[in-house]
């Protein structure tokens, strides 16, 4: 009986290591669906969708990484987001949107008797569509928060359609003062 909230999730990741001689390839990928939907009761014992939320999503880190063993190294690699997100009930608690995140990265390493050194950078690319959700192309007013009772509350509209491609880089070191630390 309503009100109540239906939530599905299903999720299916891999993570693979492929030995490439003295070299690896690390590949994992995960896909997600979440389903989300809240009903509110009606007169009769019946009910209606007031908020539904559905959202995929997909991620993948691919990476190389050179022989371990060895006193330097590198290390580059790729990974990424693509995720959807949508609406479909009378009411909306986030904007419909599309992401998609790209990024590109290298690390370099070397080791020395008590140091232990590493540098990396990254270069991403991010998209970002968001658009308001409108159930029948009407904008609904928020009958959740009213002043008085003939006081409705609009939505705000949301238009939103950006890239971003931001690059970081990092340097560390390391000292090992003794073996038994």
């Amino acid at each position: 009986e309503a009100p109540y909230q239906d939530v599905s999730t299903t999720i299916v990741s891999t993570e693979n290591t492929f030995i490439t001689g003295a070299s690896k390839v690390n590949l994992n990928v995960a896909w997600q669906s979440n389903r989300r939907k809240e009903f509110e009761p009606l007169a009769g014992k019946q009910k209606e969708l007031a908020i539904g939320l559905d959202l995929d999503a997909i991620t993948y880190d691919l990476r190389w990484s050179s022989d371990e063993s060895k006193s330097g190294g590198i290390s580059i690699g790729t990974q990424g987001l693509l995720m959807n997100s949508s609406n479909n009930g009378l009411e909306s608690l986030v904007p419909d949107a599309k992401v998609d995140n790209f990024g590109l990265y290298g690390l370099v390493r070397k080791d020395l008797h008590k140091f232990n050194l590493l540098a990396g950078i990254r270069y991403d690319r991010r998209s970002i569509e968001a658009e308001s959700y409108e159930p029948n192309g009407v904008m609904e007013a928020d009958t959740f928060i009213l002043l008085h009772s003939n006081d409705t509350i609009q939505h705000p509209e949301i238009e939103l359609d950006r890239e971003y491609f931001p690059v970081s880089f990092s340097a560390g070191a390391a000292f090992h003062a003794s073996d038994r630390l």
